[in-house]
């Protein structure tokens, strides 16, 4: 029985009332594509032919002890300690080299029975995204790839919209914080060796790194020291909430920061203007907008982030009021010095790293946040981060592992698809990411699952040839052939004509019925070869100055002979100088006495090669 899953039904990001997450529910496809099958531990795209894992972050799972699903990768070090050698984080992620060799271990297990895993797959070129990035993936950068295979699910299957989030966050208390996310958040501070790269802080793991600006964090406003007209703690380090709990002072790094870590997420209802948040910007219909706003969810782009901290300065409490959000005008993205190690920074070089590990007191690697276990689709264990992807042609196709790697991973880069965002971007190797994996193909054990045999094409065939095609389906069913490149070969039923040189590329497909599946399509390519071809060209006696002579040769191809002379004597002091002989098209004039020389030519085309020339060499008398 196939278990199809109709996605924006079965999403179940409403589970958690009050969240101000986004539910691809809100705007899942409303005409009912199905495009998964699962068993509980795989899901099919129907639409891809891919079978996905089922369990988004499987290598995070088991018993300690009893059983894991590393597949012989060790337990990563302390993040603070770059790994020598692949492993496997406690929550699931790892850099780049270890997601390479993760896969290796499960093909090298024959996990679930298939030993064909790979990572997901991005191409260099994706008429949908809305930006550029860095060589070799200036043509796929930002949001709206959808010929990614992360991206078909976030965009196509779950019809999420960026830059929305496919797994909300609940409300929440962590420490005196409430509404906090387990995400990126922006600084005010430049990092990460770019001139464009904005430093950030993930209270996901703890991790600092940097961006552009065009992908969305979060933003946890503070001032440098206390507020106005409130008391300062006497004798302790610790966080002290202020009188009313909306800010929170940290007395190590003289900081004063917003209560609610997710202010931007507030939304009222305005009568005339639609939906805005309490600091006035209005909620991102798209990313990337061409103004300032937030998203839903609360995260917004770096200038974004920049207008949201300005109109909290220029906040208007009122007639005889003072200005800023809660009579404060200084408030400002956190700093964040560039020079900070990935993990463990705190204090005053980062302000918001002293939060997560001196004072909230979490180690590497942990999220302030526990991500739910929420069903999204067919899939479970997926986590609103970036997810490791690699460069190739296509979904089908296998990685391209490029530059040096694995030599010298860290300085190299490879695609990251977030499922919080919707945003694909790139991170060096070393950067720690979520990892799931696909199969090509449907599981043959799977009643509804076929799979076509294309009997193998002859590597090459002359052109104006024909060639018979011959495939069956493991259904039964008929297969149908079509050319993937209709101007050099053309296919009528089961036989292809070889219309002129180049490339021919044949598919043979099924498009299943009630009780099977399309198939996934096998293409074969075989070249198609120039025709020989020759020229007759009749000889020619001497000849009368002052004659003309019409010139017949013929190709054997049928293609018009065009000619060209030359002559050893000249007059040279004639304008303009006169040869022996002249050719005008297929009419040859003798002016002079001398040597004549007249080639035949045919320069070929699409189906015939060029004819070697033909040259008749005469007297003018």
């Amino acid at each position: 029985m196939k278990r199809h899953y109709v996605i924006g039904i079965l999403l179940a990001a409403l589970a958690f009332a009050g969240s101000a997450r986004l539910s691809a529910q809100e705007n899942g496809p409303g005409n009912q594509i199905v495009y998964f099958i699962s068993d509980g531990q795989t899901v099919y795209d129907v639409v891809n032919h891919v079978t996905w894992l089922a369990d988004g972050n499987l290598a995070a799972q088991g018993v300690p002890g009893t059983l894991n699903f590393r597949f012989g990768l060790p337990v990563c070090p302390d993040l603070t300690i770059e790994p020598t050698e692949p492993c496997v984080n406690s929550i699931g992620s790892m850099n780049y080299p270890s997601a390479v060799a993760w896969v290796a271990g499960m093909n090298a297990a024959n996990y679930l029975g298939h030993h064909t895993w790979q990572l997901p797959t991005a191409p260099h070129k994706d008429p949908g995204c809305s930006g550029t990035g860095p060589k070799p993936y200036r043509e796929s950068f930002a949001f709206g790839c959808t010929e990614n295979a992360l991206g078909f699910i976030y965009y196509k299957a779950l019809g999420l919209t960026a830059p929305n989030t496919a797994i909300p966050i609940p409300p929440n208390t962590v420490g005196p914080f409430s509404n906090f996310q387990p995400n990126l958040y922006w600084s005010g501070s430049g990092g990460g060796g770019l001139t464009c790269t904005i430093a950030n802080f993930s209270f996901a793991s703890g991790a600092q790194g940097g961006g552009c600006g065009g992908d969305f964090g979060d933003v946890l406003p503070m001032i440098k020291g206390g507020l106005l007209g409130m008391p300062l703690p006497g004798g302790s380090n610790k966080l002290h909430v202020n009188p009313g709990g909306q800010t929170v002072y940290d007395p190590e790094t003289d900081v004063t920061w917003l209560a609610d870590a997710n202010l931007a997420a507030t939304w009222l209802a305005g009568s005339t203007l639609g939906e805005f948040d309490t600091l006035g910007l209005p909620r991102c219909k798209t990313a990337p907008d061409t103004k300032p706003c937030v998203a839903l969810d609360g995260s917004m782009n770096y200038e974004s982030a920049q207008q949201l901290i300005e109109n909290m300065n220029h906040y208007d409490n009122g007639a005889g009021n003072s200005r800023g959000y809660m009579g404060q005008t200084n408030w400002q993205l956190p700093p964040l010095e560039a020079s900070c190690p990935t993990y463990g920074c705190g204090g005053d070089r980062n302000p918001m790293g002293n939060l997560c590990y001196d004072q909230l007191h979490f180690t590497a690697g942990t999220p302030v946040v526990p991500v739910p276990d929420i069903a999204v689709g067919p899939f479970h264990h997926l986590v609103p981060f970036p997810y490791w992807e690699c460069l190739a042609d296509t979904i089908q196709d296998a990685c391209e592992i490029g530059d040096k790697f694995p030599q010298v991973p860290g300085d190299n880069s490879e695609w990251g698809f977030s499922f919080g965002t919707g945003f694909l971007g790139t991170e060096r190797f070393t950067a720690n990411h979520y990892v799931t994996a696909y199969y090509v193909g449907c599981d043959p054990d799977q009643s509804w699952c076929q799979s076509i045999t294309f009997q193998p094409i002859p590597e090459a065939e002359d052109a104006l040839s024909s060639l018979m095609l011959s495939a069956t389906a493991t259904s039964g069913l008929a297969v149908s052939f079509t050319s993937m490149t209709p101007k050099v070969c053309a296919v009528s039923g089961n036989t292809a004509s070889l219309l002129r040189s180049g490339t021919c590329t044949i598919e043979a497909s099924q498009a299943g019925n009630d009780s099977f599946e399309s198939a996934l399509p096998v293409q074969q390519t075989l070249t198609v070869n120039h025709l020989k071809q020759k020229i007759t060209f009749p000889p020619i006696s001497t000849q009368t100055q002052g004659t003309l002579l019409h010139l017949r040769a013929t190709a054997s191809s049928g293609l018009k002979v065009t000619y060209t002379s030359h002559s050893s004597q000249a007059i040279t002091q004639a304008i303009p100088p006169l040869q022996a002989c002249w050719v005008d098209g297929d009419t040859a004039g003798f002016p002079i006495p001398g040597i004549c020389s007249i080639t035949a030519h045919q320069a070929g085309n699409d189906v015939y090669d060029p004819a070697p020339g033909v040259e008749h060499t005469f007297s003018v008398d």
